[in-house]
């Protein structure tokens, strides 16, 4: 299971001993029993106006639905590794030496 369904299921964990149904989140998100199931393991973006139903029924902010997203998709995953070999191969001066070079000719 991904990280976007363990915020599904944290809701339904937050209110035992009746959790909602998926079905009932599924109809608070705007999809499907079947839809909802299938974003255990998913596979491309969603649309926005279900990650926002889903941060809506959750309770959880949006940019965490999407952070989860998107880890499970592998998109932050490999981002933070292509900005982690950017940043070791940069040679370039940083901000604090650019600035002491103009100060200090």
């Amino acid at each position: 299971m991904g990280r976007l369904f363990d915020l599904v299921e944290a809701h339904r964990r937050a209110h035992e001993p009746y959790p909602p149904s998926y079905s009932r989140i599924a109809e608070q998100v705007g999809v499907s029993r079947q839809t909802l199931l299938n974003w255990r393991t998913p596979t491309k973006l969603l649309k926005k106006e279900h990650m926002l139903g889903l941060a809506r029924a959750t309770g959880v902010p949006y940019q965490r639905v999407l952070d989860a997203l998107l880890d499970d998709i592998g998109y932050l995953h490999e981002s933070q590794e292509q900005e982690d070999a950017a940043v070791a191969a940069d040679d370039t001066p940083g901000m604090d030496e650019e600035a002491e070079a103009d100060e200090f000719p």
